[in-house]
């Protein structure tokens, strides 16, 4: 058996990332509710969603979230993402740039992206830089033709 100083961080870990998983189990049974019929039962549901999305520094929830959005075409779920804390835009980019490369999501991710570009006007500046715009921007396949008229 090894001495007990060298299962410290081993321990700590693994009980963390527990922890992590029980906040996130409650999240997700939330963010299934967050389109319910009634519409106080669905803003509730989709407070705690928000509060767990900032009060968490794990990317996991928000890569659920935008999972959810993405099979249910959740317009609970597309409210939360549209309001994001800044903090949240790479872990946000990063997920999108996943998805962007799988076919039956390209226009789901343009269709995100545009709602929250639109109510994020700071992130532009974050995906000039990001991998993502790239991205975008291969499978837009854009072609500029410029016509001068003297």
């Amino acid at each position: 058996r090894p001495p007990r100083s060298t299962l410290f961080p081993y321990t700590t870990l693994f009980r963390s990332n527990v922890s992590l998983l029980s906040d996130n189990s409650e999240a997700m049974e939330d963010i299934a509710l967050i389109d319910a019929v009634h519409m106080r039962e669905a803003s509730e549901h989709s407070e705690r969603v928000r509060r767990a999305l900032n009060t968490t520094e794990s990317p996991v929830l928000l890569r659920i979230l935008i999972d959810y959005y993405f099979t249910k075409g959740s317009r609970g779920a597309l409210k939360i993402l549209t309001t994001l804390k800044s903090s949240h835009a790479q872990d946000f980019f990063d997920k999108l740039q996943e998805c962007i490369h799988v076919k039956g999501t390209r226009l789901g991710v343009l269709r995100l992206l545009g709602f929250a570009l639109n109510s994020q006007i700071s992130w532009l500046y974050k995906i000039s830089g990001h991998p993502l715009f790239s991205s975008i921007l291969h499978y837009l396949r854009v072609r500029v033709c410029v016509c001068v008229c003297v």
